[in-house]
């Protein structure tokens, strides 16, 4: 074998060994990613790159985390690992050791909606969600094993109880509103309907303790909560009939209300209604009877002057008229010394 094909072999040896330990040796963080390098299991150096805008708040992040890391190995009486807070880029570690990354990025929980009875013995259903991130790698790995599963299932754990503890020493109407503005309605009547008993804390007071109380548990597991909102508070079933059942009763009794007035209303204009006819019809019958007692006038006058020319004529139209007015259809019996025999017979 010749000089050149050896020194090929070992310069090729020698590369491969060197890129095997350099894969065994460097590991490179990502900007999204903090880490905990371990050996044996053990963690013997913890990698921070929190989250922040600024070199100020990045320094003070990585002084708090830390504190918690020096406050757990207290506790726990467990080594105390290195702490570096260079950030992401290329890093050393031994062959034999272990890198677990950890996003530091924001997370989401959701948690499922569960039913919670409220100091003023009211049932709601309360559907929530929360950003969180992993804030503290060392103590993540160390109590949850760095499964990022096992960390959304100890914030159900928590925010679960939290919430359900907040809103059950709290009257309904404080997760339902978050001040004591008026409420607004289309119509003066309904105004009723719509009051409310007063508010001291309101939702975004309880949101924000609810935010506290999480944080001030999940801080034992490396985790923080940055904002928890309810998404949606509904009645269940038996209390949302019992406020439909109330509103329908007070818009009934509204209703019942405008019936009324305007019955009263109806009857107002037909009392107007029947005294304008009652005045009409007096006048009219005023004015008829004006009328006949001028034509009963005249026709007196009339016969008076019919009279006064020829009085016989006068006697014998009377007595015909007399004679058509009680006679009709009957038979008439007259004395002889009757006024009408005499025009009848035509005797004098």
């Amino acid at each position: 074998m010749s000089s050149m094909i050896k020194k090929l072999i070992r310069n090729t040896a020698i590369g491969l060994s060197a890129l095997v330990i350099a894969n065994s040796t460097l590991y490179r963080l990502d900007q999204t990613e903090q880490a905990v390098v371990t050996s044996f299991g053990k963690p013997v150096e913890v990698v921070l790159n929190p989250i922040a805008t600024n070199t100020a708040d990045r320094d003070s992040i990585n002084a708090q985390v830390k504190k918690q890391i020096q406050d757990y190995v207290l506790k726990e009486n467990v080594s105390m690992p290195a702490v570096d807070e260079s950030g992401a880029g290329l890093k050393v570690k031994m062959p034999w050791q272990s890198v677990h990354y950890f996003d530091h990025r924001m997370l989401e929980w959701d948690g499922a909606p569960e039913q919670v009875p409220t100091k003023d013995k009211k049932y709601l259903f309360v559907d929530g969600t929360a950003r969180w991130h992993i804030h503290n790698p060392f103590i993540y790995l160390a109590t949850l094993s760095g499964d990022e599963s096992r960390g959304h299932g100890k914030l159900d754990d928590v925010v679960d109880g939290i919430v359900r503890e907040q809103i059950s020493k709290r009257d309904a109407i404080e997760s339902i509103r978050s001040s004591n503005r008026k409420m607004l309605v289309t119509d003066k009547e309904l105004e009723s309907t719509v009051a409310v008993d007063q508010i001291y804390d309101g939702r975004e007071k309880l949101v924000s303790s609810i935010t506290a109380q999480v944080n001030n548990q999940c801080a034992t597991y490396g985790i923080t909560v940055t904002d928890f909102l309810i998404k949606r508070i509904v009645y269940v079933d038996q209390v949302k009939a019992s406020v439909e059942s109330r509103m329908i009763a007070e818009r009934n009794r509204i209703t019942q209300k405008y019936l009324s007035e305007g019955d009263g209303e109806y009857q107002k204009i037909m009392g107007e209604k029947n005294r304008e006819l009652q005045s009409i019809t007096s006048e009219a019958y005023k004015k008829a009877e004006e009328i006949k007692g001028k034509a009963d006038a005249t026709a007196t006058r009339i016969y008076a002057q019919t009279y006064s020319l020829d009085p016989e004529f006068y006697s014998f139209t009377k007595s015909l008229e007399v004679m058509r007015d009680n006679a009709k259809g009957a038979t008439l019996v007259l004395d002889r010394d009757n006024q009408l025999f005499k025009y009848v017979s035509g005797k004098k």
